[in-house]
């Protein structure tokens, strides 16, 4: 059962590595009007904070918030900050 499991788990992991990869290079299909917060760790690898600045600059309605003291699971590393910034998101919506 457990090897079930986990041929299972790694094509689900894979198919969506293959989705995110595939937004990461061609880009969301198209923007929205609503307001939309954007958000990484501050120790996020280059990579994903090269790609959040962009999707930020092409996208008026966006807001881009760094999590302090937090890495690629910024929710994990900094729930405080990152409960701050949702929050304070929210009530501006």
């Amino acid at each position: 059962m457990e090897r079930v499991a986990a041929e299972n788990g790694k094509q689900v992991m894979a198919h969506l590595t293959q989705e995110l990869m595939r937004d990461m290079v061609r880009g969301l299909p198209r923007h929205t009007t609503e307001l939309k917060l954007l958000c990484h760790g501050e120790h996020e690898i280059a990579y994903v904070q090269k790609q959040m600045n962009k999707r930020h600059e092409e996208c008026q309605e966006s807001q881009l918030e760094i999590i302090e003291d937090a890495h690629h699971i910024a929710d994990q590393d900094n729930p405080d900050g990152t409960n701050k910034i949702l929050l304070d998101f929210l009530d501006r919506i």
